[in-house]
């Protein structure tokens, strides 16, 4: 249960990698170094935020979680601690792996992988015989965080691009200060009302001391963003539906008068090609059949 909760903080990092990889592409190609360290830096703050977020949300609410469950299942909240820190740091490396694997050097990833295998085996034989499950989470973790600090410091070293920055400390210490904080406000007596409670206030103080301090600028921007993209749709959907009805309206003259004006147009040309007065172009006589003989079509 704690790889499963540690899988759920990851689904907005996946998703902000998806959405970044094409950005990314794009800057190799126009060589703008500066604007690849920016997106960066931006989508690895907003990793770390949304990260930790995702973490104390998870964390102060185990005692509900763990009630809901036999009382073996306990001894998995350390599995989740030690899996969570790994996770996060991977969150908050960035787009460290996809500036690596879009490079000409992404040769260098497959190194790394086969790395990776084996201080995850090497580490897993050292610790599980001791520690067990928690063994097995903190040999997770450990090579998760070297395994990440390798890519770093190998995109640093050929690109001179980094993710981190020291004013990220204070998220971590914020998330430190909300743990603490959760744990002086007592048990409800129902778990629903308990987690209800607990989730609220802890995610209203952290919410509003990221967004008050302006940690991440980019974040802040996002509900002005979305207010200014809803009311650009709206506009437009009041324009789609004038446009509409503008050619409903049209489409409904032309169809109520499109007859006679086919026929009185047939006529015109049929009287341009005889030679016949202007006057005799709306009678319905026939062509005349040197008319037809000479424009074989018109008699269709």
């Amino acid at each position: 249960y704690g790889v499963l909760m540690v899988s759920a903080m990851l689904i907005p990092y996946r998703s902000m990698v998806k959405v970044a990889t094409p950005v990314v592409t794009n800057l190799w190609k126009e060589r703008d170094m500066a604007g690849m360290q920016r997106i960066h830096r931006d989508v690895s703050l907003m990793n770390l935020i949304v990260g930790c977020f995702f973490f104390l949300a998870i964390w102060i609410n185990l005692d509900n979680i763990f009630s809901l469950m036999p009382a073996s299942y306990s001894a998995g909240r350390y599995v989740f601690l030690f899996l969570g820190l790994g996770r996060i740091f991977e969150m908050y490396a960035g787009l460290t792996g996809v500036i690596l694997i879009t490079s000409k050097r992404y040769r260098y990833d497959f190194t790394f992988s086969v790395l990776l295998v084996g201080m995850t085996v090497a580490s897993n034989a050292a610790l599980i015989p001791s520690l067990g499950m928690n063994g097995a989470a903190i040999a997770t973790m450990s090579t998760v965080i070297v395994y990440n600090l390798i890519r770093i410091g190998f995109v640093w070293k050929f690109f001179r691009i980094q993710p981190f920055a020291a004013t990220d400390c204070w998220i971590v210490l914020l998330t430190g200060a909300m743990v603490g904080l959760s744990a002086l406000i007592p048990y409800l007596g129902n778990f629903i009302l308990d987690a209800a409670v607990r989730t609220l206030v802890i995610s209203l103080l952290f919410g509003a001391t990221v967004y008050y301090t302006n940690a991440s600028p980019q974040l802040n921007a996002t509900p002005r963003t979305l207010r200014a993209r809803e009311a650009t749709m709206r506009s437009l959907s009041h324009e789609i539906i004038d446009i509409n009805r503008i050619r409903f309206v049209t489409h409904l003259a032309l169809h109520t008068c499109g007859l006679s004006l086919r026929f009185r147009l047939r006529l015109l040309v049929r009287s341009w090609l005889v030679q016949s007065p202007a006057t005799e172009c709306f009678s319905r006589s026939p062509v005349p059949k040197r008319a037809t003989r000479k424009w074989p079509y018109l008699s269709k």
